[in-house]
């Protein structure tokens, strides 16, 4: 430990280091603006196909694109809260084997 800077080096290290509650923290805000960015793009789409006049879709398929937009987004963003511990998942996994056999 003397080789590395003894404690006032541990002290230093554990100054600049996050803990594990800022880390979840940073996370959540770095992918709540992921979502932001991904609305203000969807909504910039809609903005550019309504604007124009020449388009190919109608208001009600920019519409509909637009929905499946949201949904899309709002869907990858459940399958991220519905994350599960491994070991929680293997246990459901066994219990789930046991029932079908």
């Amino acid at each position: 430990m003397k080789e590395l800077g003894g404690p006032d080096y541990l002290v230093k290290i554990t100054k600049f280091s996050t803990s594990s509650r800022q880390s979840i923290e940073y996370a959540k805000i770095i992918d709540d603006m992921h979502i932001r960015r991904e609305l203000v793009k969807i909504s910039d789409v809609a903005k550019d196909q309504a604007s124009n006049k020449d388009t190919e879709n109608s208001g009600e398929k920019i519409i509909e694109n637009t929905e499946k937009s949201l949904f899309d987004l709002a869907e990858r963003g459940q399958f991220r809260k519905s994350f599960v511990k491994f070991e929680s998942a293997l246990k459901q996994t066994v219990e789930m084997a046991k029932k079908a056999f």
